[in-house]
């Protein structure tokens, strides 16, 4: 038995309860509407949501607080009142109760539980079962919302709901509350090293970050934006890397990951003395080939000089960086050979512009 309460709300009643994954994941399924199912109405599963939700699984961090919607028939469970007394009557007056699964009912009668919103991480989190099905792993307890005896319009007006008046969280404020934790991670590394960029009085772009995107007038790129081109600098395998990091290890080392180093030792410093040396050339030799108040001074430029970092870094002999070295090869670099609209603002452009400037190493 659960123990559930109920939730009115203008559109009608839901209840709501608290579940084993391992024990909701057998009794669900979810309806994908496509040209052939006109009934469904849930989107194709995403195979990389369900990867990275199966990963997240692994980490001491996970949770997942927000309840799964189900909606479901009526006369696969029975309800008890707050003294398990069975009840005859109809349940929806009901605040508070038990509420008791016929698990039999439902697999031979093919009534599961319809997913309305919560599919990925179902699925996710039946994935994680999966891998690890040959050994004792953390099952998650889920709450649950649960709707009785809708029709499919209903389940879909509960999930556009759900969906049309959801807003995206700014990519730099998710990144920002990395900074707040205590532990070293693969992101707040990361984002502390933007900070550095943004607050050094030694960096030419002191002031011209766009931190948790707010823009005022001197900013130029987004917190994001360098956190996304940082992070292939000094990670591969993220989750993992967080896993070790938190639990106190040391990741491997790899070479090709030219910013790796300080991450492994918590050197932040070292590593924005590297980048801000380095997007102080990038900036001087825009200057000099009379670039940077254009199309380099936006998002597409500064994806463009991490790529370029990343290659001329590369061409270096060992993993400690020869400077002198990399702003000659970066201020022989042939920008005039660039059509600067054809670039546009697309990760395409940067490619293309990329691919133009080392062609000839």
């Amino acid at each position: 038995m659960y123990k559930f309460t109920s939730i009115t709300q203008p559109a009608g009643k839901f209840y709501m309860f608290k579940i084993r994954s391992s024990q909701l994941i057998p009794i669900s399924q979810s309806e994908v509407r496509t040209p052939y199912n006109s009934t469904g109405i849930q989107r194709l599963l995403s195979q990389k949501r369900v990867n990275d939700i199966a990963a997240f699984c692994e980490e001491k961090s996970a949770m997942f607080p927000t309840p799964i919607i189900v909606s479901a028939k009526s006369n696969v469970v029975k309800f008890y009142d707050e003294k398990r007394e069975p009840l005859q009557d109809k349940y929806i007056n009901l605040e508070e109760g038990f509420i008791e699964i016929d698990r039999k009912k439902i697999s031979e009668n093919m009534l599961f539980f319809s997913i309305v919103d919560g599919q990925h991480r179902l699925a996710g989190i039946e994935k994680y079962f999966e891998t690890h099905k040959n050994s004792e792993v953390e099952d998650f307890e889920l709450a649950v919302l649960i709707v009785f005896d809708t029709e499919n319009y209903e389940d879909a007006q509960i999930f556009s709901a759900i969906n049309r008046h959801q807003k995206p969280v700014s990519k730099s404020l998710v990144y920002d509350l990395y900074g707040l934790s205590n532990d070293n991670t693969v992101e707040k590394f990361a984002h502390e090293l933007v900070k550095e960029i943004n607050e050094r009085q030694d960096s030419l772009m002191k002031n011209k970050v766009k931190m948790l995107g707010f823009k005022t007038d001197a900013e130029i790129v987004s917190q994001a934006t360098l956190v996304e081109q940082i992070i292939p600098l000094i990670s591969d395998k993220i989750q993992e890397d967080n896993r070790l990091l938190i639990d106190g290890y040391i990741p491997e080392e790899n070479n090709k990951l030219f910013l790796r180093k300080y991450l492994l030792i918590n050197d932040v410093d070292s590593a924005a003395d590297i980048v801000i040396r380095f997007l102080n050339d990038w900036i001087e030799v825009l200057q000099n080939n009379n670039l940077y108040q254009n199309v380099f001074e936006k998002t597409v430029g500064f994806m463009l000089a991490f790529k370029i970092f990343n290659f001329l870094c590369s061409r270096q002999p060992n993993s400690n960086i020869d400077f002198n070295k990399l702003k000659h090869d970066l201020t022989d670099l042939n920008f005039k050979k660039i059509n600067l609209t054809e670039i546009g603002s697309s990760k395409s452009g940067v490619n293309k512009a990329y691919k133009i400037l080392i062609n000839e190493y």
